[in-house]
C-alpha cells in the first residue's frame, strides 16, 4: 500500500512505514528528508509524479473583495518562491517538528 500524506499524520505513517503495514509514503522532498534525517532505516526514493497544478497545495482564504491585500500577498508569495524561501521555511518547520517532538518524548 502506497499512502499519501497530510502533514498531521505524517509521524503516525512513518511508524506504519517502518512497522511495514505501508510499502511507501509520498511526501513533499523537504518533509522527506528530514524525516530519513532523524529516523535510521529509511531513504528518499525520487520519483516524479505527475498532478496538476490545481491538484494539491494550499490556499489563503481572503474576504471577498479585499483586493488589495490579494495582490499583497501574491506579491509576497511570488518574492518567497523567486528567492526559495518556501522550501527554506519548511525545511526548517520540519527541524523544529522534530526537535520539538524529541524533547517531548524525553523522560
Amino acid at each position: 500500500m502506497i499512502c499519501r500524506a497530510n502533514s498531521a499524520i505524517i509521524p503516525e505513517l512513518i511508524l506504519e512505514l517502518q512497522t511495514g503495514r505501508v510499502d511507501a509514503l509520498i511526501l513533499e522532498k523537504p518533509v522527506a528528508q528530514q524525516h530519513v534525517k532523524n529516523q535510521e532505516g529509511l531513504v528518499v526514493a525520487y520519483v516524479k509524479i505527475e498532478q496538476a497544478e490545481d491538484e494539491g497545495g494550499v490556499a489563503i482564504a481572503v474576504k471577498k473583495g479585499n483586493q488589495e491585500l490579494v495582490d499583497q500577498i501574491n506579491s509576497t508569495l511570488e518574492k518567497l518562491k523567486m528567492g526559495g524561501d518556501i522550501e527554506r521555511f519548511v525545511v526548517e518547520a520540519n527541524e523544529m517538528l522534530g526537535v520539538n517532538r524529541a524533547s517531548r518524548d524525553m523522560p
